[in-house]
Order: C-alpha cells, then structure tokens, then sequence
C-alpha cells in the first residue's frame, strides 16, 4: 500500500513540475505560441493563442482560444474561439468556432461551423452551418444553414440553403440555381412521439447495458477463482470503503495526466499508450467489480450469482436516477478502481488450512496382582 501511494505522489509531483512547454518534433503546445518553422510530417498544435505561419508536410491539427493561421497543409482540422485563416494553402479544412474568417486562400473544399462565418476568396464547395454567414468570392456549390446570409460574388453551381433564412444579395451577385430546404416544423404529435421514442431509447440502452455487465460478471465469477477469493477477503468496513474510494480517486486523477506525460516525453510513449488502453478497461470495469464487493459483504450467505444480479439492478437503478445520478455513478467508479488496485496487488491469498487435531494417546493400564501369604 505504501509503494501505491509513493507512485501517485510521484506522478503528482511529476506533473506539477513539468515545464508547461512540450515541444517534440511535431507537437507544440503551451499558452502562447508564436510558430514559423515548418513541419516535415503531421503537427499537433495547442494553446491559449497561436500564431502560425508554417508548412505542413501532412494534416495540420490545431486548437486553442485565439488563432491567427497562414501557411500551408495538405489538410487542416482547426477548432477555437476566434480563428482568423489568411492565405492559407490546403486541399481541404474543417473549421470550428465561435468567430470565424477565412480569407485569401486556395482550398479546394471548405467546412465551417460557427456562429459568425465570414468567407473571403475563392474555392470549388462551401459547406457551413452557422447564425450569420457572409460569403465573398466565386464558388462552384454552397450549403448553407443559417439565420442571415450575405453574399457577394458568383456561385456557378447550387446554392442550397434553408428556407427560413434571411438572405441579402450584393449587387453584381449571380447564382445559377438557388434551392430552399425545407424547415422542419414539430407539431404536438410529432414532439410527444420524439419524447416517448427518447425515452424508450433510454430505457432499452439501460436494459443493455445491465445485460452486458450481468454476462461480464457472471463470466468473471465463473473464471477468475482468485481475483474472486481476493474480492472476498478485501476488508468492507467504513474505513477500508473510505480507503478504496481514496485510492480509487487518485487513480482516476492520476493516471491520465501520467499517461500523457509518458506520450509527450517520445523514449516511453508506448508505455503511456498502454497505460491509456489498461485505464479506460479498468473504467469499464469498475463497476461490475464495485457491484460484485458490494454484494460479496452486503450479501455473504446468499448465492454469489443471485447476490451479483440483485446488487447490480440496484445499482442500475440508482445510477439511472435524474440529477443525483451522476454522484451515485462517481462513488461506485472510485470504489471499482480502488477494488481493482487491491486485487491487482502481488500479494497470495492466504487460504485457511484446517487445523487435525491429533488422536489422543490411550492411558497406559497398570495390574495390580496379590502376592500370595
């Protein structure tokens, strides 16, 4: 328990004093970034505010609060708060954001998605969902979903967008064919039928996802023998619960942030790959293992299947309820992970060994005879 609890601090404590810039070959990220190298392969960028102008010999991925991109990728996938693109060179970009500009550019397709979307240049298709569109530039088609639209310039093909939206024409501006989508209207019926449909959607993803950790567990009882006999002799007082959830909790902290350390440094990146991969078994698994502790002290004289499935449906239950739900699912997660480090542990389950008593040796008999007068 002592060397658990020295690893979680030292993760801790390793993520705490880490710089906060992680610059490997083609990942950059820290709070202000200011980049003009360029890449020879994929690059992952992330900040608070990036300004770029680079190339890209791969896909671009770039996310922050404020970024002021040039440069050129093959394809870009960018995602922000205010995103301002000027002359950038890419076959196709995947944009959004709350505040979006995209000018001066060769693309070949465009997708935006944003509140504010402003379009200045020339590309082949234009795909955007957003409040207030302004298009500027010759397209070959635009689809559009929108409350207002602004265009200025030439669209050869279609321009399809929906029929409620506010459309202002500059003038100069030509379209070959407009077509309206239809705006989808929800009458009384239409909205009790998406509620029941919602609701018994609900109910048949609870149902089974209760049937799937039925079968897992009644598997894992039959197979695991010995991680079942650790699972029993796991202590369920209210200390050792407090215990579990503690450890639980710090696992759940924890091991992410060192898993993400791990592949960041480059030399241990498979490792935290794994680590990754072994986390999220061990969040699936939590709890069907927090279920069968429950039910191994709750339930103890009862058949261990019989106490697993009725331990399980009430914890279903309680998980499924409106608001408090979430808290409910929380503790049992904490509880499952602090259970899985306690069996994982290279500890032997002692078994009791009965004890024979030996027979008892026979009292010697001692005669006695008369000697004759």
């Amino acid at each position: 328990m002592k060397r658990l609890f020295l690893l979680i601090i030292a993760l801790l404590t390793t993520f705490v004093f880490v710089p906060t810039t992680y610059a490997l070959n083609n990942f950059k990220a820290d709070k202000d970034l200011d980049i003009k190298e360029n890449f020879n392969d994929n690059a992952f960028i992330a900040g608070e505010t990036i300004k770029m102008d680079s190339y890209i010999d791969g896909l671009g991925f770039m996310a922050g609060k404020t970024l002021d991109i040039k440069g050129e990728a093959d394809y870009a996938f960018i995602a922000g708060e205010t995103i301002n693109l000027d002359s950038f060179v890419a076959k196709d970009i995947y944009v959004a954001g709350k505040e979006i500009k995209v000018s001066h550019f060769n693309l070949r397709n465009i997708y935006l998605a944003g509140e504010t979307v402003t379009v200045n240049g020339d590309a082949k298709d234009l795909y955007i969902g957003g409040d207030t569109v302004t298009l500027t530039g010759n397209y070959d088609n635009v689809f559009v979903g929108c409350t207002k639209l602004k265009i200025n310039g030439t669209i050869s093909g279609t321009l399809e967008v929906n029929e409620d939206a506010e459309i202002e024409y500059a003038e100069g501006t030509t379209i070959s064919e407009v077509k309206k989508t239809a705006a989808i209207k929800m009458s009384k019926d239409n909205v009790w039928r998406l509620v029941i449909i919602s609701i018994v959607a609900k109910i048949m993803s609870i149902i089974m996802h209760f049937i799937n950790m039925l079968i897992l567990g009644f598997v894992f009882i039959a197979i695991y023998k010995k991680a079942n006999k650790k699972i029993t002799d796991t202590k369920a007082n209210g200390s050792a619960v407090l215990g579990r959830f503690a450890i639980g909790l710090c696992v759940l902290i924890a091991t992410p942030i060192a898993s993400i350390i791990l592949l960041c440094t480059g030399i241990a990146s498979a490792l935290g790959l794994v680590t990754l991969i072994l986390y999220g078994l061990a969040l699936y698994l939590a709890s069907m293992i927090s279920s069968i502790y429950i039910s191994r002290h709750l339930l103890k004289n009862m058949n261990e299947y019989l106490a697993y499935f009725l331990v399980l449906l009430v914890v279903t239950l309680l998980s499924n309820i409106p608001v408090i739900g979430w808290l409910f699912k929380f503790v049992l997660l904490c509880i499952g992970l602090g259970v899985i480090i306690a069996i994982t542990r290279q500890e032997k389950v002692v078994e009791e060994v009965p004890v024979v008593e030996a027979p008892a040796k026979a009292k010697k008999t001692t005669k006695t005879t008369k000697k004759g007068k």
